[in-house]
């Protein structure tokens, strides 16, 4: 399937692919409810990928739209907020 109808008329006004990086792990965000944190850790989800907490501490304030690889962690930064 091609994009190309989407650029001409104006649905996709950008795109942009990046190299792959290591994945940055980062403690929970101070905002998040201590039961859900609580939670995370029984399932032995101890950090968040950084883009899962930036997505935490920035929903409500913004909208946003994730785009990351499969498996990468975006159905849980969904569910965060």
């Amino acid at each position: 399937m091609t994009l190309d109808p989407a650029r001409r008329d104006g649905r996709i006004v950008e795109s942009v692919i990046e190299p792959s990086r290591q994945a940055t792990l980062v403690p929970f965000p101070d905002g998040l409810d201590p039961a859900l944190a609580a939670a995370l850790e029984v399932t032995g989800i101890e950090r968040l990928y950084s883009h899962q907490a930036e997505v935490a501490s920035r929903a409500g304030d913004e909208h946003l739209v994730i785009t990351t690889p499969t498996a990468s962690g975006k159905s849980l930064a969904f569910n965060l907020p």
